[in-house]
Order: C-alpha cells, then sequence, then structure tokens
C-alpha cells in the first residue's frame, strides 16, 4: 500500500475512532493503532503533518440536506462560520479543506443524511396518521409493515408529541 493510500485509510479511521460509537469506535481505533505501528508512525505524526488544502465540491439534493452539509463541514472544520473558503454554486459549493477533511465530510454527511431521511419519513408517517390524512382503508393483514416495531412505537410517540392541524372551514362551506 503506497504512503499516501495508508494516510487516507489512517485518517478514516482516526475520524471513526473520534466521532464512531461503541464497536465501531473500538474497531476502528485498533486498526489504526496497527496501521500506525506498520507504518512506524504515531498519532502526533498523522495529525501534524501539514496537507494542503483544495476547493472541494460539495452536492445536496434538499434545503434539509443543504442545512446538514454545512453543519457537518462546520463540525469537521471546528468553526461556525466558513463563508472565506466557500465557492457557492447550484446545488451544492465548494470547499476549501484538506483531503483528509474531504473524506471526513464525506463519511459523515452521507450518514448522518440516511439517517435524517428515515427521521423525515417517520415524522411524515406520524403526521398523516395523527391528523388522519388519507382514506381510511384497512391495512391488508397479510402484507408485512414496511416500519420495525421498534419504528412503529417511535412513529407513535411521535405522534402523541405532535399537535392536531387546526383547519377553520370558510363560512359557506359545510362539512362532508
Amino acid at each position: 500500500m503506497n504512503t499516501d493510500k495508508a494516510r487516507g485509510r489512517m485518517l478514516k479511521l482516526l475520524a471513526l475512532a473520534r466521532r464512531g460509537e461503541g464497536g465501531e469506535r473500538d474497531n476502528a481505533q485498533r486498526f489504526l493503532d496497527r496501521l500506525l505501528k506498520q507504518h512506524g508512525m504515531s498519532l502526533e505524526d498523522l495529525e501534524n503533518e501539514q496537507q494542503p488544502t483544495e476547493w472541494q465540491r460539495f452536492t445536496y439534493k434538499t434545503a434539509f440536506g443543504h442545512r446538514l452539509l454545512i453543519q457537518v463541514i462546520s463540525m469537521v472544520l471546528g468553526q461556525n462560520s466558513f463563508n472565506s473558503r466557500v465557492k457557492r454554486g447550484r446545488k451544492g459549493f465548494e470547499v476549501q479543506v484538506t483531503k483528509a477533511q474531504h473524506v471526513e465530510i464525506d463519511l459523515y454527511y452521507r450518514a448522518f443524511q440516511r439517517d435524517l431521511d428515515k427521521a423525515m419519513e417517520h415524522t411524515f408517517a406520524a403526521f398523516i396518521n395523527r391528523n388522519k390524512v388519507g382514506a381510511d382503508t384497512p391495512q391488508e393483514e397479510d402484507r408485512p409493515s414496511k416500519y420495525s416495531d421498534e419504528e412503529r412505537w417511535q412513529i407513535m410517540q411521535m405522534m402523541d408529541a405532535m399537535p392536531k392541524t387546526s383547519i377553520q372551514r370558510q363560512i359557506g362551506h359545510s362539512a362532508p
């Protein structure tokens, strides 16, 4: 494995070791320690090596994706404002970061985006059910639910915490 490739892998593992959870974090740390030893490096060597920054493009698909990406970039760069390092474009922007930061931003953005999409789907299901939007069609008994028992429980809890939408009918309109 060439040095740049090894360094890139070590930086990914370092990111997981710092921000991962449970077994993922522990496994990343063990693997990182093994690679550092194999290449005769210390953690300080890996962190202190100055890397040049480059303009890296990041894209998003939705307004929530845009907001999430900004939060992830802020988290990785450790600063709330990075406007001097940004070139804005349509459905994306370029940020001046190191290769390691690019990898870390991409890793976290994809993971958080996946979980955000799932949370948004659950929130939509809770909203629809809380407000009884849609036809009253009985669920088919034979069809498996697309949600696990735990997800259905979470959706029910969201429904309980969510206010019902109040609709005021205009004068002249009567209820069906």
